[in-house]
Formats: C-alpha cells, structure tokens, sequence
C-alpha cells in the first residue's frame, strides 16, 4: 500500500511554494518525485499549452520554467503564467540592420501585443521608451551611444 504525501517547501522569498515535489510513502521507502517537468515545453505556445499550473513561458529567456527559475519574473511580461493563454511574438522586424554610428527608428510588428501597456527596447543595457500604434507596432529609437564591443585580442573597440 502506498500513500501519497504532499509536502509543500519555502522558496527563500517567504512565500510557500505550493507542492514542488511529492513524496510517495509506502511501509519500506520513500520516493521523491517532480510534479512538474517545464523543461520538456520548447515553445511558449506548448508551454501554455500544457496547462501546468507549475509551468509559465519565461520570455527573456525564451524558455518554459517555474517562476522562480525565471530572472526577473515579476518585470512586467516577464514571466507569462500557464492560465496567461497567449504568447506574445514578434512577426517582423524593419531595418533588419543598420550601422551603429547612426540612430535609427527601429519597427517590430508584435501579435498579440498586450493593450494598455508600457513597452520599452532594451538594447544590451540600455532602455528607451517605445511607441505603439495600431495596436500591434512598437517603434524604438535606437540609443545614441552603444557598449564597447571587445576585439579578438581582448581590447575593446568603442563606437
């Protein structure tokens, strides 16, 4: 006979992280075992898909993972949770490149773009204000100034 046991752990953050595991206890072992396998999702429609309350898309890092897998997951659309039921995508990007020396207005076309929001491009380390129109483009700027970027021989080229 085997009894299955619910433990429940504490994710550092104070809060109490509902089942990360169960434990299955019978007269001569216990067995710990995962409730949740996020990794197995490649896509975040088939994360969402799947309908595992453990699972939501981590968007910056373009994977499927537990919140507290994903860095900064309370950044607004960061972590986007199972019952959220729409993956926000990207359709087309124009220019698809331009020189560095020079500021351009960058266009994405985004499908399913949340309504009501505050959209930002973040270019490495720098964030500048975003535009939207139509409801689904989002025009950036880009930054006047860019990051040195390292040559093969370990000095940097600055632009």
């Amino acid at each position: 006979m085997h009894i299955l046991c619910e433990k429940q752990e504490d994710d550092r953050q104070g809060f109490i992280q509902l089942l990360k595991v169960s434990v299955m206890c019978g007269f001569q072992e216990v067995s710990k075992l995962k409730v949740e396998d996020c990794g197995s999702y490649a896509t975040c429609d088939d994360c969402l898909a799947s309908r595992d309350p453990f699972c939501g898309w981590c968007s910056l890092e373009n994977k499927c993972s537990r919140k507290s897998r994903c860095s900064d997951a309370d950044g607004s659309g960061r972590w986007l949770p199972f019952d959220n039921g729409q993956c926000t995508k990207i359709n087309s990007i124009s220019p698809s490149n331009t020189p560095l020396a020079r500021p351009t207005q960058v266009n994405l076309s985004v499908s399913l773009l949340p309504p009501g929001q505050t959209y930002k491009c973040v270019f490495d380390t720098t964030a500048v204000s975003a535009t939207v129109t139509g409801g689904n483009m989002v025009t950036c700027d880009t930054p006047t100034s860019f990051p040195s970027i390292p040559t093969r021989d370990g000095k940097e080229d600055s632009h």
